[in-house]
């Protein structure tokens, strides 16, 4: 059932309770053994978009790793854990090392030879049902395996609002080529429309979403903030986990680029009223307060989709969030600059500084910075058009269909 989702509460991240509501969530979708037959080559696809603990909620726990590797291995199967970070961390054995390291997958390995991925070859692959990119740059492991687990974690994001299922497969373009997507793709909507390309290219077999904590507010890395959530979301569709995830989350799912690209091209047929989920009520399980990225903007400008569409790109720079450097947190680690996309990013004196007239307003900077110091900021001649009520007037002058 591609439609189905199955979703089962988990406190904590002890290591039965893990495997006990992972194996209770697989269990409404056939077993691991619908998955994973012996012999099958698995790549573990988790979210390590930074050499971050656990306990940050950026990456995906360990715990979630070490369970899914042990069911593989029960099924059968060959695991081997494998990703390419976020922006601004090289595709190396070393980085690699170094951030398996600090999420704690190290710990995982020492009793699993040969389970952490280090092989840092990739390969353009010819992707000809795509409707954006053809030709798409893959990590190997992503191309050797037999069968792909997608492990992301539940988290916002900033620029494409939510970080799920869909998104944590990007992770299979590998190190500072991700940059070059952002500088070619500049609108988050044609940037979701890659997305769909990846995951139409790479299609995970299964899907498990590491929501017993999250990211809200302003993520998916150090700026936003770590909730509780106390949930295991499982299926096979990562597009239909991640519309279930945002309506658990209280998204307006048109908000969300990537779930409206997927709509229209057929990819999310269903509502997810028609979404078969196992385990309660979706509405069970919603976050009342779940705070939303500040880029979250259900109105927009208040126009129909036609008009807004036409204005969108004369005010985005004026009404966009910009990133804004905090020299006080700043250490000058120069992971922003080697992630930004246009190279609008020096480090002077230890610190960042960002030229905002180059700036295409993807984030990267936000995403890769370890230590939440770059925030994002209204300039100040458009906090001054809401304090005077301008932007009010936009928002009442919505125009009926």
């Amino acid at each position: 059932m591609s439609n189905a989702i199955s979703i089962v509460r988990c406190e904590s991240y002890d290591l039965t309770s893990v495997e006990t509501s992972i194996r209770k969530a697989l269990s409404y979708l056939g077993g691991i053994e619908a998955f994973v037959k012996p012999g099958d080559s698995v790549l573990l696809k988790p979210n390590l978009l930074l050499g971050s603990r656990p306990e940050t909620a950026i990456v995906t726990h360990p715990a979630i790793v070490e369970v899914i590797v042990k069911m593989v291995k029960d099924a059968g199967g060959n695991p081997i854990i494998a990703d390419s970070p976020g922006a601004g961390i090289p595709y190396t054995a070393n980085a690699l090392k170094k951030v398996y390291r600090a999420a704690g997958y190290d710990k995982i390995s020492r009793n699993n030879e040969g389970l952490l991925n280090f092989d840092t070859t990739w390969f353009f692959v010819s992707n000809p049902k795509a409707e954006l990119v053809k030709r798409l740059e893959v990590i190997s492991p992503a191309l050797t395996c037999q069968k792909i687990i997608n492990l992301p974690k539940f988290k916002t994001h900033t620029f494409t609002i939510f970080s799920g299922a869909v998104k944590n497969m990007f992770g299979i373009v590998p190190g500072f080529v991700k940059p070059g997507y952002h500088a070619r793709l500049r609108d988050v909507d044609h940037f979701s429309e890659m997305l769909l390309d990846v995951i139409t290219l790479i299609k995970p077999t299964l899907n498990i979403m590491d929501a017993i904590t999250g990211i809200e507010g302003n993520g998916p890395g150090a700026l936003g903030n770590v909730r509780k959530i106390g949930l295991i979301i499982a299926s096979t569709d990562a597009i239909f986990l991640d519309a279930a995830a945002g309506k658990i989350a209280g998204f307006d799912l048109e908000t969300i680029p990537f779930l409206t690209a997927a709509k229209k091209r057929g990819l999310l047929a269903y509502t997810t009223e028609e979404i078969k989920v196992f385990g309660g009520e979706l509405e069970e399980f919603r976050i009342p307060d779940f705070q939303k990225p500040k880029t979250y903007d259900p109105k927009g400008f208040g126009f129909r989709p036609s008009i807004q569409k036409l204005i969108t790109p004369v005010v985005k720079n004026i009404f966009s969030l910009k990133p804004v450097v905090a020299k006080s947190k700043c250490t000058g680690c120069e992971n922003c600059a080697r992630g930004c996309p246009m190279k609008v990013i020096k480090i002077i004196n230890q610190k960042a500084k960002i030229n905002h007239a180059g700036c295409i307003r993807c984030y990267c900077c936000i995403e890769g910075c370890p230590f939440a110091a770059i925030e994002t900021k209204l300039p100040w001649y458009t906090r001054f058009l809401y304090h005077t009520g301008v932007i009010g007037l936009f928002q009442k002058a919505r125009l009926k269909n």
